[in-house]
């Protein structure tokens, strides 16, 4: 019973002179400084993602519910760290193919609409530019994405023996979309053929 005195005294003493370890305020931190500084304080991080459009995307929110800035904790202890995400950062395709950007959009989950524009700097079938948005920008859930593919023109497909819903066809497929019918009189041509 001597004996079990002095180490139950050592053993208080030693917690005691622990410090106290506090939650740091991680306000403004982003997603890798926030769980730098957790894991810099012995404690093990664990991060979730929601929506908060008050917070910069990819910001610290908050902890965990019943964990504050100033709150103590044990080393060694995992703390849950939320981030927000508000939405899709949008990636840099410059010099992509109109394929390219198609199957990285579509690897995105989101709603997108291509465009085409003339820009003599790009090749035809190239990523031009986003509507209103650059690369790295975010573009928020539910909203939807325009793109702009480069398409600086075309030589007139042959469309001799084409009808015209065939020569319809034809045109949208090369964007040729200035265009009107002109009707012959000629018995010698199929109603509705390309003369």
């Amino acid at each position: 019973m001597r004996k079990l005195i002095p180490i139950l005294l050592i053993m208080l003493f030693i917690t005691a002179c622990k410090p106290d370890l506090l939650l740091p305020d991680l306000s403004g931190k982003t997603e890798a400084e926030a769980v730098e500084t957790i894991e810099a304080l012995g404690l093990v991080p664990d991060v979730e993602y929601e929506t908060d459009i008050t917070v910069a995307h990819g910001s610290f929110i908050r902890y965990e519910v019943g964990y504050v800035p100033g709150k103590k904790v044990e080393l060694g202890e995992p703390i849950t760290l939320y981030i927000a995400n508000n939405g899709v950062v949008l990636p840099d395709l410059a010099n992509k193919t109109e394929h390219e950007v198609i199957t990285a959009l579509d690897g995105l989950d989101i709603t997108y609409e291509i465009m085409y524009e003339t820009k003599f700097t790009n090749d035809d079938y190239e990523f031009s530019r986003y509507l209103d948005l650059n690369a790295g920008d975010v573009l928020p859930f539910n909203q939807e994405l325009t793109v702009y593919i480069t398409w600086n023109g075309s030589l007139l497909p042959d469309l001799s023996t084409m009808l015209k819903a065939e020569i319809i066809d034809a045109l949208e497929y090369d964007f040729i979309q200035n265009y009107v019918f002109e009707y012959i009189l000629n018995d010698e041509f199929e109603e509705d053929l390309f003369a």
